[in-house]
Parts: structure tokens; sequence; C-alpha cells
């Protein structure tokens, strides 16, 4: 009984066993039916997609294994390749020729804490800018579609689809140039193109994009430049050119305008319409200006667009009157003359009274349109010129106020050679001859008025009666009751001749001498006219 119970135990011990071992087996057995079926799983190469557009990887069953969004959330930046402002030129007629600027654009910069090969981008416009042309310019090796365009109220959404970025990506720090958004506005403002976050969910926003303000340039250039003028203080010179690269302007010039530093302004000037000013032309135009300026008043010449121009600016272009300015304009417009002469202080009746005259310039620049007025104070006097030549032509005898007897016009005073002038029809006794400069049309401007009157005055001697002159000696023996000419060339014949006194006609104050005391009573003696 014993040794039956003995082998019952021995038996269940070994059933166990066999059990123990078989249940081992088939599981070894599972495990390599399954590496065996897991080595024949092959997954696809292209790493899958995320939500968020970022790559993932794959489980050994081939799922897709994402990180969270938030954590690795690819980072976009928009930003102006030129801040502005962005320019229209004024002057069109919209209805006919309707305005463009240059595109605005934008650089989209991307940058993504791991590989990623795509992503969804969409910009928010404003309509208001009334967009006629819109595109993206892809970097190299970045495709772009665009796969939305909707007018949502006022704002315009493009949505555009960027693939082939992991080939461009390197790591998390550097960005990727995906390349630049374009806009091209027609009206005027402030334009700005965004990337909402409201409707980018999967990437963070960077700030960076901005408004970009768009102005209206003007189509005319004026440049301005204030000169001396002739017969007034000064002339402004100013010219116009069309700078508007597609359109010719019809423009009006309204005034001038005088804006006086104490604030007050009027209108020099009003000169009417300029007409037609073609593309890329200038216009040269000037106003003469008879006030004087003061440092700080503003020259203002306004413009005005032609009516049939639709939403023009009017043009403005101002000239301020500075110290330097002022200094070099009164440097060229004042004067500063001085007149000065010598004449005999008395003269032979047989002779013509001749003086000089002589006119200075102590001003830094020439003197331009000056008037010398000749007057006497005897009747029936004419003074001419003595000599031919520059001076002759530049004075007048016909046409003057009953006072002036000559009157010469010089159209430039620098250093002036001595004039010579006669006075004709002198009469016996005292008499006054009074010289005056005047500026042509602006007397003021010569500051020292005081030098510029002269009077010279002589004594017209008595005629020496005679019924024969010791200087008639021609014909010798026979003379012809003339002192002229022929009698100086027998005098000049005999100078420095020496004989007795009285040796021959010529020694005419008889000493022996044919010298200048015999000159001087041929010139108190000559008549050429003849003498009683």
């Amino acid at each position: 009984m014993q040794s039956r119970t003995n082998s019952h135990i021995m038996g269940f011990f070994a059933l166990l066993l066999l059990i123990t071992v078989v249940a081992i087996s088939v599981d070894r057995l599972k495990q390599s039916q399954d590496t065996r079926k897991e080595a024949s799983v092959v997954c696809p190469q292209e790493m899958p997609i995320c939500e968020d557009g970022s790559l993932g990887t794959r489980a050994a069953d081939c799922t897709p294994i994402c990180g969270a969004p938030g954590n690795l959330a690819p980072t976009v930046s928009l930003q102006p390749v030129s801040p502005g402002p962005y320019y229209l030129y004024n002057f069109y007629n919209y209805e006919v020729d309707p305005p463009t600027v240059d595109n605005i654009r934008y650089k989209v910069n991307f940058s993504s804490p791991r590989s990623r090969d795509a992503i969804q981008l969409t910009f928010a416009i404003p309509d208001s800018a009334e967009i006629d042309d819109i595109g993206f310019t892809a970097n190299v090796g970045i495709s772009v579609v665009k796969t939305q365009d909707i007018l949502l109220g006022n704002v315009r959404e493009i949505t555009l689809s960027f693939s082939g970025i992991a080939a461009l990506w390197t790591n998390a720090e550097t960005p990727i140039d995906l390349g630049v958004f374009r806009a091209r506005p027609t009206k005027l403002g402030e334009f700005i193109a965004q990337l909402p976050q409201a409707k980018n969910p999967f990437v963070s926003i960077r700030a960076g994009s901005q408004a970009i303000p768009l102005n209206i340039l003007p189509s005319l250039e004026l440049s301005m430049v204030l000169e001396p003028g002739d017969d007034t203080y000064y002339v402004l010179s100013y010219s116009v050119k069309n700078v508007n690269p597609i359109r010719d302007v019809y423009m009006g010039l309204v005034s001038l305008e005088l804006k006086k530093s104490s604030g007050t302004s009027l209108i020099l000037d009003s000169t009417g319409m300029l007409g037609l000013v073609h593309s890329n032309e200038s216009v040269p135009f000037s106003i003469r200006i008879s006030r004087l300026l003061e440092v700080g008043d503003e020259l203002i010449v306004h413009f005005k667009p032609s009516t049939t121009e639709i939403n023009a600016l009017p043009e403005t272009g101002i000239l301020r009157i500075t110290p330097a300015l002022l200094n070099q304009l009164h440097a060229q417009i004042f004067y500063d003359l001085t007149l000065e002469g010598s004449i005999a202080s008395s003269v032979n009746p047989n002779f013509p009274v001749e003086y000089e005259l002589e006119i200075h310039n102590a001003s830094q620049v020439p003197a331009k349109n000056v008037v010398l007025d000749i007057s006497s104070s005897q009747l029936g006097v004419t003074v001419v010129p003595a000599l031919t030549g520059f001076l002759q032509s530049l004075c007048k005898r016909t046409g003057l106020p009953v006072a002036v007897t000559l009157r010469c016009t010089f159209a430039e005073i620098g250093v002036v050679p001595p004039l010579l002038f006669h006075a004709l029809g002198v009469q016996p006794g005292n008499v006054s001859l009074h010289h005056t400069l005047t500026v042509l049309g602006n007397p003021e401007r010569e500051t020292n008025t005081a030098n510029n009157s002269l009077v010279l005055t002589t004594v017209m001697n008595q005629p020496t009666p005679a019924t024969f002159r010791t200087a008639d000696i021609w014909p010798v023996g026979n003379p012809d009751r003339k002192v002229d000419i022929s009698d100086y060339a027998e005098l000049a014949r005999h100078f420095n001749e020496r004989g007795a006194a009285g040796w021959i006609p010529a020694d005419i104050q008889p000493d022996g001498w044919i010298d200048l005391s015999d000159y001087s009573i041929l010139v108190n003696q000559f008549s050429p006219t003849g003498y009683n």
C-alpha cells in the first residue's frame, strides 16, 4: 500500500514537469513566429506628415508617431523687403488710366525645430487696397500652390501650400527663405499683409510684418533759383520737370506768394496756365520780384492741376530766404558808384570845352543798367563824346528830358576807362556841367548816392579882339586871316629851331626860339573859321 502511494506521487510530478516543458516550447515557438512575421513587414519610405504639417516617425508596425504640436511648431516671419513708403504719381485720370504702384513685397522666412517637408500658410490682405496682382516667387527648391483665394468681409485671404522644405532644412536655428510674397495695390493709404494666428494654428507667427504707407509722389519736380534782376531787385528762375514716367501733365501756375517772416502774405504774380508738360520734359520760367526780401521770408510757387485730372494734389514749391542767400544776393544787387572829373579853370573861346570824367565801381560785382545824364547851367550848350568809339555808341542826344543834353547808358559797369567829353556852344562867363548816375529801373540799388553827382565848373574867356593875329603865319608873307592847322604845321616844321629875335614868322613871340611859348600863343589865337 505504501509503495503504491509513492508511485502515484512520482507520476504526478512527472506529468507536471511534462506540462511545463510543453508550455515553454509553445511560447518560444510563438515568439519565433512573431519575429519572423515582424521581419516580413516593410513600412513606406516617406515619413508621415503630422497634423501640424511636420514630419513624424513610424512604429515597428508602421504606425505614425508625431510629437506634441505646441512644442514642435515651426515659426514663420513676414518682413517687408522695402519698408516704404511706396509712391503713386499724381495727375492720373482714373477713368482712362488706372494707376498702380510697384509690387509691395514681403519676404517669408521659415524655421522649424525638426525637419519637415510641407507647410500651409494663409495670408490676409485688406481689400480696401484694391489689389490687382497677387503672387509668390518661391525660392529655389521650394514648390508653392495657391489652394484658396476668397474675400471675407473686407479682408482677402490667400492660402498657399509649400513643399520641398525638408531638402533645405539643416537645423532648428537656421531659417529657410521660402520666397517673396507680392501684392500690388491701386489705392493709396496704409497697406499691410498679415499671417493671422487664427488662420495658421500650427505655426508660430513672429512679429515682423508691418504697415507700409502708400503716398502720392508729385508728377512735377520744381527747382528754384533766386538771382539779381536787371531792372528789379530779384528774378526767381525755376524749371518744372514732369517726372511722371507714363503720362503728360496739363498744369497751371496759380501764383507766386511772398510770405513774410512777420506772418503776412501777398501775391506777387499770377501768370495763368502753363499748358501741357510732357513726360520727362523740363520747362523753364522766371518771375521778376521788385520787393526787398528779408531773412525768414518764403517765396512760394503754387500750382494746380487741370480740372480734367482726378484725385490730384496741388503742387507747391517753397524757397526760404536764409542769411547766407540774402548776403550773396545783396552783394550782387547793390552798388557803390562814384563820379570824378577834371576841367580847366578857364577856357579859350576859340576851342571846345574839353573835360575828363571817370566812373568808379566799388561793388563786388559789375553794376548793371546804369545811366549817366549830363546837363548844363547855360542854355544851348551841347555835350558830345570827344572821340569816336564805344562811348559814342552808348550816348544819345535825342528824345531826352529838356534839361538833359546827353544821356549815356551802360549795360554793365566794372572798370570804365576815363571818358572824354566836349561841351559845345558855351558862352563867355561861368558855366557848370552837371553829371548824375542812376541805376535804371531801380535807383534804390545805389547805396551811396552822395557820390553819384558831380558838377564841373569853368570860365569861358571873352574873345580877344584883334585886327591881326601874330600866329597867322601861313601862307608865309600872305596870311589868310585864319589860325588853323596850316599855321600849326608851319610852327611844327621849325619847332626847336633858333635864330635872331623875330627871324621867321614861326617865332611868334620874338625871342629867337621856336618853342612852347610860340605854341601857346598859336593855341590862344586858334581860329580855324577866321577872324576879323
